[in-house]
């Protein structure tokens, strides 16, 4: 399969198969640091799209370099976000409940979750349900830090 952009304007890239238990030390190590690679986060929390990297290549120089997982060291773990992507939560975190949008009132949903957003809009068309605009006179999402927050 060749990379492509599918119905709902969403890059799709082919899957990278995990290797079998006879595989090569190389092949398993290029495997999990590829997988690693997927959406990395920063210490400032800025989330990484690497899709367009050639990531399988930078993976196996890695493993050939000698660098793999180490058991027992990882702090984090993949879990599954909308639109084909991953987040990276906390090793002990529990996965996010599914969105049932069958049997959860409009109400009850949170229209800023992308989990909610990217469903409706798989469901109805298009691309995205985002929120309604703010109101004339915001050009910004106010967001309001106390001084406390940064000691």
């Amino acid at each position: 399969m060749q990379p492509h952009i599918d119905v709902h304007g969403r890059l799709v890239l082919p899957e990278i198969p995990e290797p079998g238990p006879d595989a090569h030390p190389i092949d398993k190590a290029m495997w999990a640091i590829a997988d690693a690679l997927n959406c990395p986060v920063s210490p400032d929390g800025t989330i990484y799209d690497l899709r367009f990297v050639n990531i399988p290549v930078i993976a196996r120089h890695l493993a050939r370099a000698g660098m793999g997982p180490v058991a027992g060291q990882a702090v984090i773990r993949a879990s599954d976000a909308p639109g084909g992507y991953r987040q990276w939560i906390d090793i002990d975190a529990p996965d996010l409940a599914p969105v049932d949008l069958d049997n959860t009132p409009l109400s009850d949903l949170d229209p800023d979750d992308p989990r909610v957003r990217a469903l409706l809009a798989e469901r109805f068309g298009g691309t995205d349900f985002a929120p309604p605009a703010p109101p004339d006179g915001w050009r910004i999402r106010p967001s309001i830090k106390l001084a406390e927050d940064y000691h």
